[in-house]
């Protein structure tokens, strides 16, 4: 890796001496400096690079040209325009631009579609709206470089965004989708995508590789109720359907508001597409022992829109405001509660490996069914100006969840049952400031996390699945940091310090026929670490690099004292290395490079050496070995964007090597598959890759984007008893399109292909899959639109086997005024079921879910 990096940074070097560096200051007549000038190098008719100038004026330009001269000129509305023929040499200029006050008669002005200004690109949302756009989320979904997944999530050039604004005010945090699904795309100005951005103003100086989204609103939507509310009544074979809601808002750049009420049976929106992670996760990530040792009864989901397949029944309240308590502060604050009910049905035929060529057939059949109450409450203030940023989050999250998954196997009919309560108290205070040339940082968090009931029950005629599991967790987490930063011309210094102490303790009690299984689990995790690290940003900013050392103390210790001589008494101390590299080529073209060597090491789980069961026929426990893993990983990427011709692109390569004293192993028989870990060297490989490519054409107001990518993993685990190697391959591509070509006329397409090859000993699996959606929207008239949307899927299921599906749902819509009236047709074709097939490691599973029926949906939309 070291002998990549030098070559990396070699041809980096080679690059920078064949490019021509042009710097300047552009200022008035009296010689101060005018901010926001537009200055190009021209080569020809063809523009090579442009960039706005700093609040001082200055510029800085990297061209690569074998032009013999270029032609660099600055312009800013209100001053005349400057042009100067120059060589193709690097040399600093000085632009004195005269005013130009001119009297206009009559004009015409059409705001751009992109301007860029800095690490700023602003979209004017008009020239990518479309007629059947209704939500900012539609909107989105247009803009190129952009992307919108089914879940909501927002992806700029293939990165999730770190935060998201409107009026640059920060009021949901990372649930933004309340904003996108109900803000009318007819009241926003432009979205703007904030790169390099850090959410402290302190920062601002400093390179960064997150991206963030600001929405700006029209003036007539400022400071006046907006939103949108919906009643809506169905019918399917099955049952009646129904949605009623409302969704109010008020935005300003000093205040703002969104509260949302709705109930219904048509789709899901309490928890939304991320349930799993909102209901298994406490605070900050963190999961509750009992979750992590026993997990969630589950039947799984397949790869489509939960509308398709699942019968819920939500209900949401939620109450969001932040106001600006003075010129640099602000208080926010999230309150809702979220009902949701599902039930799925699945058929599933698996195959255990047993080693030998021989393997275990199964056939089974389930209908899960989920219920949820999920109160939410965060309270969050902040202080951010130049010098100093203050942030203190409060935070309560309570999950009371209700799961069933009966079961039939071979014939046998089992019930399973599982009741799961936890919540958590965080609170989490930072505050940051500068004195002089000195910088410094003090965190302190505080989390506790409460699980009293999580208990599966498990009753059936066969004596060997019938069991009883239960248990209840605590977690305490306290931690300070303090950290003191140095800054001398264009290089940092950090010194960060940071302790964090945890009292953890578990319980569970399985009974099960003839056998009971304690463990009763107490223990303690403590670590100081000290990880000082230089960075260097060059005043061109073209060049930002990080060198850390992470020196890491820990401590831990624990027992079982339901299994007496299981106990831990760790300490070691860890030294890890990381290296960031970003090289910035031009205004179009940035590179990195970063890379680490860490370690990591398992907790009190670990002594769970009694087993747990985590349905009818699985059980897992732990070796009572504490876990220990070194991991290097690399990950180089390189971003292209070009967005006055509507070019963007990103590529990345990564990989990753890890090595551990554990190696995981299963064992299957007639009655049961338990997973445990044995004390052994073992060693794991992955490497990826990945482009994406986005091209806006404004001709015909389009879009297409362009993905793929390549992943090969290697493993090793027991295997009934045998230590084996398994190798994954998948390769993908996926072909994406908006397409406007003309007024009356709408088209969202979209196709992907995989291939997944895994093979172990001597037998091999592939999986071809093949799946495309096709979104249709005509409009013969200005109030009525005609929609329609079809999935094809083309899948897999075993060798020589395949399985064709095809979906269909339309739409009709009449608009008058505010008013929509929508009435839909979902699954015309009445497809009842959706098959596919997946290979995890030595075992492969076929799934065949039940879809909903043929339904017809009458809805009426009003929007402010």
């Amino acid at each position: 890796m070291r002998n990549l990096l030098l070559v990396f940074l070699f041809f980096c070097a080679l690059k920078l001496d064949a490019q021509t560096v042009i710097d300047g200051v552009v200022v008035d007549k009296d010689n101060a400096p005018i901010a926001r000038a537009i200055v190009r190098v021209m080569a020809g008719e063809k523009t090579l690079a442009f960039t706005t100038a700093k609040p001082d004026g200055s510029f800085v330009l990297a061209v690569t040209s074998e032009a013999d001269s270029l032609t660099v000129s600055a312009e800013k509305m209100s001053y005349k325009k400057e042009i100067r023929r120059i060589a193709n040499k690097k040399q600093t200029l000085k632009f004195s631009l005269p005013d130009n006050a001119t009297k206009l008669k009559e004009v015409v002005v059409k705001a751009p579609t992109i301007v860029q200004m800095g690490d700023t690109l602003r979209f004017n949302i008009a020239s990518f709206i479309g007629k059947g756009d209704i939500s900012l989320e539609d909107a989105l979904k247009k803009l190129p470089g952009i992307t919108v997944d089914d879940s909501g999530e927002i992806k700029y050039m293939g990165k999730s965004i770190s935060n998201f604004y409107v009026e640059g005010l920060e009021m949901l945090g990372g649930n933004y989708t309340l904003a996108t699904k109900n803000l009318p795309a007819e009241h926003v100005a432009g979205v703007e995508v904030l790169n390099n951005h850090n959410n402290a103003k302190m920062d601002k100086d400093k390179i960064s590789d997150k991206v963030a989204l600001n929405v700006r609103l029209k003036k007539n939507a400022l400071l006046k109720p907006i939103g949108t509310s919906e009643a809506a009544v169905g019918w399917s074979e099955e049952r009646t359907l129904y949605t009623l809601g409302t969704t109010g808002m008020i935005f300003s750049g000093k205040k703002q508001f969104l509260t949302e009420g709705k109930i219904g049976n048509v789709e899901e929106f309490a928890i939304g597409q991320t349930s799993e992670l909102a209901i298994l996760s406490g605070m900050d990530g963190t999961k509750p022992l009992t979750v992590r040792a026993i997990g969630k009864l589950s039947g799984g989901t397949p790869p489509l829109k939960s509308r398709k397949y699942a019968n819920n029944s939500d209900r949401l309240a939620t109450a969001n405001t932040i106001l600006k308590t003075g010129e640099e502060s602000t208080l926010r604050i999230n309150a809702s509660y979220a009902y949701h009910k599902q039930e799925n049905e699945s058929a599933t035929s698996s195959e255990f490996f047993l080693g030998e060529g021989k393997w275990l057939m199964l056939s089974q059949s389930a209908k899960a069914q989920e219920q949820i109450h999920q109160p939410k409450m965060k309270m969050d203030y902040t202080l951010n100006s130049d010098s100093c940023y203050l942030r203190n989050s409060l935070n309560f999250t309570g999950t009371f969840a209700d799961n069933a998954l009966p079961t039939i196997e071979n014939g046998i009919a089992i019930s399973q049952t599982q009741r799961t309560e936890h919540f958590t108290i965080a609170d989490n205070f930072t505050y940051r400031f500068r004195t002089g040339r000195f910088e410094w940082h003090a965190e302190t968090r505080t989390n506790w996390t409460k699980s009293p009931t999580l208990k599966v029950s498990v009753g059936s005629e066969q004596a060997a699945y019938n069991l009883v599991q239960s248990a209840s967790s605590e977690t305490l987490v306290l931690a300070q940091g303090f950290t003191t930063s140095y800054n001398y011309k264009h290089v940092w210094i950090h010194l960060p310090i940071a302790f964090e102490y945890s009292r953890n303790s578990l319980k569970t009690e399985l009974l099960k026929r003839d056998k009971n299984a304690d463990n009763g689990l107490k223990g303690n995790f403590g670590e100081m670490n000290l990880s000082p690290y230089i960075s260097y940003t060059s005043a061109d900013k073209r060049i930002d690099a990080k060198l850390r050392l992470k020196l890491r103390g820990v401590v831990l210790d624990g027992e079982n004292y339901s299994d007496e001589g299981h106990s831990l008494d760790f300490r070691q101390i860890y030294a890890d290395p990381s290296l960031n590299f970003t090289f910035t080529q031009s205004a179009s073209s940035r590179w990195s490079i970063n890379a680490s060597y860490t370690h990591q090491q398992g907790d009190i789980l670990a002594l769970l050496t009694n087993p747990v069961a985590t349905s009818y026929r699985n059980e897992s426990a732990q070796s009572g070995i504490l876990a220990k893993s070194a991991i290097f990983s690399g990950y180089g990427s390189y971003n292209f964007q070009e967005p006055i011709a509507m070019w963007f692109a990103t590529a990345s390569l990564s990989y990753s090597n890890t090595r551990r004293n554990l190696m995981n192993s299963q064992f299957v028989d007639e009655e049961s598959s338990s997973t445990t870990a044995f004390s052994g060297s073992n060693h794991s490989e992955s490497i990826s890759s990945h482009v994406q490519v986005s091209k806006g054409i404004a001709k015909i107001n389009s879009k297409v984007t362009l993905d793929g990518g390549w992943t090969w993993n290697a493993g090793r685990m027991m295997q009934q008893n045998l230590p084996m190697t398994h190798y994954t391959t998948n390769v993908y591509t996926s072909l994406s399109m908006v397409l406007r070509p003309m007024q009356w006329m709408e088209a969202n397409l979209s196709a992907k292909w995989s291939l997944i090859n895994s093979h172990y000993s001597s037998y091999c699996n592939r999986y071809k899959n093949f799946y495309s959606n096709a979104q249709l929207s005509f409009f013969p008239t200005t109030k009525l639109s005609i929609d329609a949307e079809t999935e094809y899927a083309h899948r897999q299921l075993t060798d020589g086997t395949y399985k064709d599906i095809s979906l269909f749902d339309t739409s009709v819509t009449y608009r008058i005024r505010s008013l929509r009236f929508k009435f839909s047709a979902l699954n015309l074709f009445n497809q009842r079921r959706y098959c596919y097939s997946v290979h995890e490691a030595f075992d492969s599973f076929s799934y065949n879910y039940s879809l909903r029926p043929r339904e017809f949906i009458l809805s009426v939309i009003f929007t402010k």
